[in-house]
C-alpha cells in the first residue's frame, strides 16, 4: 500500500480526492486531532438583523409587503443584503409574520314586506333525458319575503 498513488486509494476505500487531499492537510496542521468528526456549523454570521434593520423591516411591513419583496428593497434602497428567512424571523418575533390582506365582506340580507314584490329565478337547462329529444329546463324560484321556493312544473 507504501507504492500505491492517491487515486488507487481513493478508489480502494470509496473516497474522493478532494476529500483525500482536505484529510491530508487537516493531519498536516493539527496531527491525528484533526482527522476527528468536526463541527459543520458556519465559524461566523455574515449578517445579523440590527434594531435599526428590524425598524426598516417592520416599516415596511407596514407597507403591506411580505418577506421576498422587504428583501428586495432593503437590498435596492440601502445596499443591506439579508436572507428572507432572516426578515421573516424578525416579523416572527414581532409577531407580524401573518398579514391580513382580505377582510371579511359582511352582506347584509335583505327581505322585502309583501310576498311577491320580488322573486329571485335560477333556470337551468336544456337538458336530455334518456332516450328523449326533448328539452328540459329546471326552473327555481324564490320569494324573497318568506324564503320559500316554488316549484314550477
Amino acid at each position: 500500500m507504501v507504492d500505491a498513488n492517491v487515486s488507487e486509494v481513493c478508489d480502494r476505500y470509496g473516497l474522493s480526492r478532494k476529500t483525500w487531499y482536505k484529510w491530508r492537510k487537516r493531519y498536516e496542521t493539527e496531527g491525528i486531532k484533526g482527522l476527528e468528526n468536526q463541527s459543520r456549523k458556519p465559524h461566523t454570521i455574515n449578517m445579523k438583523a440590527t434594531t435599526i434593520l428590524e425598524r426598516l423591516i417592520l416599516q415596511h411591513r407596514s407597507e403591506k409587503l411580505g418577506p421576498r419583496r422587504i428583501k428586495h428593497r432593503l437590498r435596492r434602497r440601502y445596499h443591506v443584503s439579508l436572507s428572507t428567512r432572516t426578515i421573516y424571523k424578525v416579523l416572527k418575533r414581532n409577531e407580524c409574520n401573518t398579514l391580513y390582506l382580505y377582510h371579511r365582506v359582511v352582506y347584509s340580507r335583505f327581505e322585502r314586506s309583501k310576498p311577491n314584490e320580488l322573486v329571485q329565478m335560477d333556470i337551468l337547462g336544456p337538458s336530455y333525458l334518456k332516450g328523449s329529444r326533448k328539452k328540459n329546463y329546471l326552473i327555481h324560484c324564490l320569494d324573497d319575503h318568506s324564503r320559500k321556493g316554488n316549484r314550477i312544473e
